[in-house]
């Protein structure tokens, strides 16, 4: 059979090409790593290999995928960076399962801060699991985070129909008001992100309390703070149209965490 991929006629038989890509059907994880030191692998492999979907019986082992990153690592020469894990069924969903892993460059963020946009998902659609997995399903987070950027915005943040504050669409949001770190419930079927529990361990240091909570977007204006945080930015500073701060909580807390990376 011949197909055509990236402008030639090809035989199928001489590129090897799984079609669940095409589907959506597949989970993946984004490991950073530092020095060549991969971060937090454990907590990101575990998040992606307990869920529902994958068999009971299949050939993943979580040794391999650490023995396979540090081998990507070692034949591009890389010290710092991200590793996507993409994990999809072979053939059926219900068969085994197989995973690459390809690199990726850090993000680079030469702002202070950021700024976001509120967008409904009504408008963008959001694929969501309980509990909540990376779906390869991401064409509402990419329409939303498109939007973003029309908007001259570094992120979108997502709210529900009953208006409360959700997520953005590669990103956590944290909030902070009166020396309390706020984060959207995980009710709401968000993503526990790896990054957003290690910096909310890190705001204890703060002496910051840690609250998990329904936030209308009606009330973010009276937040004092607000940032961003993922893997591959760690923690950054957001704001949006008629909102400010001087993030001096959320500078702490980025400066602690980056401390903490470094040395993990």
């Amino acid at each position: 059979m011949k197909i055509f991929y990236k402008n030639t006629i090809l035989n199928k038989k001489n590129i090897e090409i799984n079609e669940n890509l095409f589907l959506g059907i597949g989970f993946f994880e984004t490991i950073k790593f530092i020095n060549k030191n991969i971060l937090f692998f454990d907590q990101h492999i575990n998040r992606m290999l307990n869920n529902q979907f994958l068999p009971n019986k299949h050939s993943i082992s979580k040794d391999d995928i650490l023995k396979n990153c540090n081998l990507i690592i070692k034949e591009n020469k890389l010290i710092d960076g991200l590793l996507k894990i993409v994990l999809l069924p072979k053939k059926e969903i219900s068969g085994d399962w197989e995973y690459y892993i390809y690199p990726r460059s850090l993000p680079t963020i030469k702002e202070q801060s950021v700024k976001i946009i509120f967008l409904s998902e009504k408008n963008y659609p959001l694929l969501r699991f309980k509990p909540m997995y990376k779906s390869l399903s991401y064409m509402g987070n990419m329409l939303g985070l498109n939007k973003a950027k029309q908007n001259l915005a570094f992120e979108p943040i997502f709210y529900n129909q009953s208006k409360y504050i959700t997520e953005g669409a590669m990103r956590n949001i944290c909030f902070i008001k009166n020396k309390t770190l706020i984060t959207p419930s995980l009710e709401l079927g968000i993503l526990d992100g790896i990054t957003k529990k290690i910096v909310m361990k890190l705001a204890l240091k703060l002496d910051l309390d840690i609250k998990e909570s329904k936030i209308l977007l009606s009330d973010v204006n009276s937040m004092d703070e607000a940032f961003l945080v993922s893997t591959g930015i760690g923690v950054v500073p957001c704001f949006w149209d008629e909102w400010s701060s001087n993030f001096s909580n959320t500078n702490k807390l980025k400066n602690l965490y980056n401390e903490t990376i470094k040395n993990h």
